[in-house]
Parts: C-alpha cells; structure tokens; sequence
C-alpha cells in the first residue's frame, strides 16, 4: 500500500525556516537543522533551558513570542512543536495558502512533511522513515544501521568522491 510519500532531500540552505514551541521537541529540531547547516527563526514565548541556550547563536534567530500569519506567510518551511502543536488546526490551512510547508511533532494527520530518523558520517546521510506510523521503530533501525556503518565511512565516501572526480564526473 503506498503511503503517498516520495523521499527526497532538500536543499534548504538560506530558506527561511521557523520552529515553533518552547520545550525539547523544539530544542531537537534547532539542534538537528543547525547541525545540517540551516539558520533557523524560533518561536518560543517562554523558552526552556535548552533553547535559551541558543540565544546569541549565528545560526538561531530567537523570538520570545508566538506564530503570528506573517510568520507563516514569510517561511517556506514551518515545524509546530511542544504547546505550539496546539495551533495546527488553525496554522495549517492558513500555510497551504501560503504553500509553507508544515510538520506538526507527533501529528501525522498534520503534516505535510515527516521528519526521518538520520545518521550522519560526513556526507553520507542515512535517513529512514515509516511515514510517520512507527518513528520508534524508524530510530531503532537507524541505530541499527549506525552500528553497522562506523565512522571510517566517511573516509570512504570522500575517498569515493575523489575517485570520480578524477574520472572527471562532476
């Protein structure tokens, strides 16, 4: 049966993206953007610890205040996360007008887009998604996975990507 989901990756990089929320789902998703080089706009009215700890960060724009429509018509990528799922059900047809893209955590039936469970050896990039039916058993296969596939593969794929460009691949 197909889920209707077709897995790709996204150059996003200078999109504007902005997490909504104040607690530790929000936190993951900064931390996660950052990490694969995405400035992030946070939304967060009281942020927790592990947010706050981003305030002053290059890449973390943090705003002690909620999603506003001008928020939503001026992103092209928006996650709900902790209180602010709360909003969806006003948020997300207000972003299909706008064609900003929406994941609501832990909200499926939200979503436009899920988050998959990645591992990360340098360029090479493992992600692997249940459309959004079992994101445990998702996380359990990438550990899986990462246990299979150590750190030397980041040598391999640069070694690999030196190989081709000497065979003149671009």
């Amino acid at each position: 049966m197909s889920s209707g989901f077709y897995p790709v990756l996204l150059r996003i990089k200078g999109a504007s993206v902005v997490v909504a929320g104040s607690g530790p789902q929000a936190a993951a998703k900064v931390e996660r953007l950052v990490a694969s080089g995405v400035s992030v706009t946070l939304l967060a009215p009281k942020p927790g610890p592990a947010l706050e700890a981003w305030s002053g960060q290059t890449m973390v724009e943090v705003a002690r205040r909620s999603l506003s429509e001008s928020d939503v018509a001026g992103t092209r990528i928006l996650f709900l996360a902790d209180e602010a799922r709360a909003l969806a059900p006003d948020i997300c047809p207000l972003a299909a007008q706008y064609r900003t893209w929406v994941n609501v955590v832990d909200s499926p039936v939200w979503c436009d887009f899920y988050s998959m469970a990645q591992m990360r050896r340098g360029n090479l990039l493992i992600a692997v998604a249940t459309a959004g039916r079992a994101p445990g058993m998702a996380r359990a296969i990438r550990d899986h996975i990462a246990r299979e596939l150590g750190p030397e593969w980041e040598a391999r794929i640069e070694d690999a990507a030196r190989r081709r460009k000497e065979e003149g691949h671009a």
